[in-house]
């Protein structure tokens, strides 16, 4: 686009100059012989007139500029390289115990892997930053019984023996057992991370993705129906 000397504005076009209006003009001094003369125009006004080598590219003819790319549209590459990595699964007890029916399973992950992650993508020139922080540790246990999926806050408490009237918000009773499920007389137990993505990029702008379900891992564990003795007969 240009503007001309009487203030027209519009793109820049050129036609050859070889239609018999003007007399053949040898080129500029310095250039090649081999071209031709152009009228230019701008926005349809007579621009001036300009010597193109052959091959050259004739005024006006470039290919336009690619449009801007946005953080926003940056940042939806580096979401896609943000690591939102699975859990560790603990639990007591250990998962390779067998659980028992009606018996608190309490349940919780590795605090030192619990740590914002970050990614960067950058294309022509923009930057994109994302950081995801870890909000809650989501369980599905596998029995498919009303409440049993559920989130902890944080990674949940890991389990001491030494204090055994502790307590904990992330803990699950199975109420049957699991003899006659699959795989092989197991639950499967789902685990991921809740995590809360936001952006910045280097053009000023920013922006929150929300939460997002990370990468799950899973646990196969078996529960027990414990049998008592009746003596009183």
């Amino acid at each position: 686009m240009c503007t001309a000397a009487n203030g027209t504005y519009g793109p820049i076009t050129a036609k050859s100059a070889d239609d018999g209006d003007y007399e053949p003009v040898p080129p500029p001094p310095g250039q090649s012989p081999d071209g031709d003369w152009y009228i230019v125009f701008c926005g349809g006004e007579y621009k001036d007139l300009e010597w193109v080598p052959t091959g050259s590219p004739l005024p006006g003819s470039a290919a336009p500029a690619a449009p801007a790319v946005t953080g926003a549209q940056v940042a939806q590459q580096a979401k896609q390289l943000t690591p939102l990595n699975p859990p560790v699964i603990l639990m007591n007890p250990s998962a390779n115990q067998d659980q028992l029916v009606g018996l608190t399973t309490w349940l919780w992950s590795d605090a030192a892997k619990w740590h914002p992650e970050n990614a960067t993508a950058s294309i022509t020139g923009v930057s994109a930053t994302t950081t995801a922080i870890p909000v809650d540790l989501a369980f599905d246990m596998g029995d498919g019984q009303p409440g049993s999926t559920f989130t902890c806050p944080g990674p949940g408490t890991s389990y001491d023996p030494a204090q055994p009237n502790a307590t904990s918000p992330c803990t699950y009773k199975y109420p049957e057992s699991s003899a006659g499920h699959a795989p092989n007389n197991s639950y499967r137990v789902t685990a991921w991370i809740d995590w809360r993505v936001t952006w910045t990029a280097t053009d000023g702008t920013s922006g929150d993705f929300g939460i997002i379900r990370g990468l799950p891992t899973t646990q196969v564990v078996r529960v027990a129906e414990q049998q008592a003795i009746n003596t009183n007969r």
